[in-house]
């Protein structure tokens, strides 16, 4: 039986700073083009559509915590804050979601494979 691939807590937050950064993609992509620097804008678009089909594969829950509090207005809030809020857990089992989410981004990133 294959081991599981596991997610270091570096490649973590740089999934989760890529997440939280949609709102801005259409900003940092405009600026790009203006510079006119393909590969800044090749990266915002490939960004774009592994964040959109990532979120497609989440469950609807956790959909709406991914549009609540990583692009919404509570976006500021750290996941054992949303785990309190939003999902009635602890801190752990807030931080399994986080993973779970993505995780789904690394999948479509292609830094996994299931």
């Amino acid at each position: 039986m294959r081991k599981k691939q596991e997610l270091s807590s570096e490649t973590l937050a740089f999934l989760e700073e890529e997440m939280r950064s949609y709102p801005r993609i259409g900003f940092l992509k405009a600026v790009a083009e203006k510079r006119e620097n393909n590969k800044s804008v090749d990266y915002y678009n490939n960004l774009e559509k592994d964040i959109n089909n990532a979120f497609d594969e989440l469950q609807g829950d956790l959909q709406e915590i991914v549009k609540e509090c990583l692009w919404g207005k509570d976006r500021h809030l750290d996941w054992e804050t949303i785990g309190a809020v939003y999902l009635g857990v602890k801190r752990r089992k807030a931080y399994e979601i986080r993973y779970q989410i993505l995780e789904e981004l690394a999948l479509k990133k292609g830094m996994l494979i299931r």
